[in-house]
């Protein structure tokens, strides 16, 4: 199964530049974790304090809060407002057309 580990800071923009370096040692520590495919790392230019981490998952579990984003989160908090969420991918086949419904779009 493949999921997204969402978490999200909305901090003092004079905080964000400690938190940025240390979430570049974190990401790249992380990143060794099995079934994990990436961590990333994203910013807001228009809201200098808001900075959001994606954990990508890929392993046979129901999608779940993980340690690792658990005590990432706790750790933010410190600095901000967390938002903490899990979003699985759906698999769905792509829809085919009719041809009824080519014709209307015609």
């Amino acid at each position: 199964m493949h999921w997204l580990e969402v978490i999200r800071l909305l901090a003092a923009q004079a905080k964000v530049g400690s938190v940025l370096n240390h979430l570049n040692e974190v990401a790249t520590a992380m990143e060794r974790e099995k079934g994990k495919e990436a961590v990333t790392v994203y910013t807001r230019d228009s809201l200098g304090g808001d900075v959001m981490i994606c954990l990508r998952w890929h392993r046979d579990e129901v999608p779940h809060k993980s340690q690792e984003g658990l005590a990432l989160a706790d750790y933010l908090s410190n600095y901000g407002l967390v938002d903490h969420e899990v979003w699985a991918r759906r698999e769905t086949a792509a829809p085919t057309a009719t041809a009824d419904h080519r014709e209307a779009v015609r």
